[in-house]
This record gives structure tokens, C-alpha cells and sequence, in this order.
């Protein structure tokens, strides 16, 4: 077997194959951003018992999982709450600008979701395949970001945050996947 021939095959395969892994990871995506990635921490005094689903983090705090979508939405009710200020007038852009961008920051992981289901129904345009990637390499800088931070953090109970730790090693597959479906494309042999 001749290694063009071998070549021309699996390029073909990848082709035939990015639409269900295109689904694939927009399901896993949605899965990461369900899981926990944070907690909404809490005082409770080390006498008393952290009651589930909180979890005792160190010393007098209890932390409840807060999933990525929460996480979103929180972000979001700032977000808003910060662009009506600046509209109504009763925020300064100068006094808000690092958290407004730090904000918008954050948000950058939903970009996949949108790009994802974006490619799914009009994957023609090699500008829509380059924007979707580089909204995953973004939403995998951002996790990697986040799970920075995430290891920094002192109580033991940051290994239960496996949103990010998701997110992140689904970003890299389907970076991996869509680059290889990118070059493939570019080079796939015309009949």
C-alpha cells in the first residue's frame, strides 16, 4: 500500500468524520461548563458540620460547587449591571474598566459553544474554521488560566473542581482535531 494512497484515506476519514465530533464536543462542552468550578464559600465555624453539598475547605469555611454555567451567569448579571451603569451614567469607565474587561475575560469560554454550533451548520468557509480556532485556543488560555488559579488556591478540596480540568483537555483534542481537519482540507487530493 502506497503511503499516498494511506494518507488520502485518513484525510478522507477525518472529513467524513468532523461533523460528529463537531456534536461530540459541543455535548462535552456543555458537560464541562455543568461541572463544578468553583465554590461559593461560606463561614461556618469548625464545630459545625458542613451539611452536603458543602464541603469543608479549610479551617471555619464550607464551600458549595458552583458549576461553570453559574459561574456565567453570575458574570453576566455583573457584566449588565456594569454596562448599565456606564449608560445611565452612574459608573465611570475609568473607575470599572479592569473589571469590566476582566468580566469580558472570563466570558471568552462561552465562544466555543456559539463557534461550535456555528460550524456544525455552515462549515464551508475557511474564515469560520480559522475563527473557530481560534475561539478554542482563547477558551483554552482561559482555562489554563483558570485552573492556575484554581491550583493556587490553599484547601485541599480543589482536585473536586473538574470543570476546567474538562474544559481544558477538551479545548486541546478539539484543537488538535480541527487543526489536523484544517490542514487535511487544504491538502486532501482532488478527484
Amino acid at each position: 500500500m502506497r503511503p499516498d494512497s494511506l494518507r488520502s484515506r485518513t484525510i478522507n476519514r477525518i472529513l467524513e468524520r468532523k461533523q460528529t465530533w463537531r456534536v461530540a464536543s459541543l455535548a462535552l462542552l456543555v458537560l464541562a461548563l455543568v461541572g463544578p468550578w468553583t465554590y461559593d464559600v461560606i463561614h461556618v465555624p469548625v464545630k459545625y458540620p458542613c451539611s452536603p453539598p458543602n464541603i469543608r475547605l479549610e479551617g471555619d469555611y464550607c464551600g458549595s460547587p458552583l458549576s461553570g454555567i453559574r459561574m456565567i451567569f453570575f458574570l453576566l448579571e455583573a457584566f449588565t449591571s456594569i454596562s448599565v451603569g456606564f449608560v445611565t451614567g452612574t459608573a465611570v469607565f475609568a473607575d470599572r474598566a479592569r473589571e469590566y474587561l476582566f468580566i469580558l475575560f472570563l466570558l471568552l469560554p462561552l465562544l466555543p459553544l456559539f463557534s461550535t454550533a456555528f460550524v456544525i451548520f455552515k462549515s464551508n468557509s475557511r474564515r469560520r474554521q480559522i475563527f473557530h480556532l481560534l475561539t478554542w485556543g482563547l477558551a483554552f488560555i482561559i482555562c489554563s488560566y483558570w485552573s492556575l488559579i484554581t491550583i493556587a488556591n490553599p484547601h485541599p478540596q480543589k482536585w473536586r473542581l473538574w470543570g476546567p480540568w474538562f474544559y481544558m483537555v477538551l479545548a486541546v483534542s478539539v484543537l488538535i482535531l480541527e487543526i489536523h481537519a484544517f490542514t487535511a482540507k487544504k491538502d486532501a487530493p482532488i478527484d
